[in-house]
C-alpha cells in the first residue's frame, strides 16, 4: 500500500461521515484498526519513486484518458499498482473508475 492509498482510506472514512453513514467516533475506531493492521504487517506500506509514478501516470493518461475519461487520482493508483508489480495473482483493491484503466494495462 502506497501513501496515496493510506490517504484514500482516511478520506473514505471522512466521506462516510459526510454521507451520514458513520460518526466521527466510528471513523476514529476504524482508523485505529487500520493503523493496527498496518503496524502488524497485515498491510504493508510501500514507497514508490515519485518521478516514476508521475511518468507512468502521464503515459496512462495519454493512452486511456482520451477514450475513458480517467481521473488523475485513478491514473496514480494504477501507476502505483504497476510499479509495485500488481497483476496476475497479486491482490489488488481498487475502485470502479480505476478498474477501467486496468483492463488493458495489467
Amino acid at each position: 500500500m502506497v501513501p496515496l492509498g493510506i490517504l484514500e482510506v482516511r478520506n473514505a472514512f471522512n466521506l462516510a461521515i459526510a454521507r451520514g453513514r458513520i460518526t466521527p467516533a466510528d471513523r476514529d475506531i476504524q482508523w485505529a484498526t487500520f493503523l493496527f493492521h498496518l503496524s502488524a504487517g497485515v498491510l504493508e506500506e510501500r514507497k514508490v519513486d515519485t518521478a516514476q509514478l508521475h511518468n507512468l501516470a502521464r503515459q496512462l493518461s495519454d493512452r486511456y484518458t482520451p477514450t475513458i475519461s480517467s481521473r488523475s487520482l485513478d491514473l496514480l493508483h494504477v501507476a502505483a499498482a504497476r510499479l509495485l508489480g500488481a497483476g496476475g495473482s497479486s491482490p489488488l483493491i481498487i475502485g470502479k473508475p480505476a478498474w477501467r484503466l486496468l483492463k488493458g494495462w495489467l
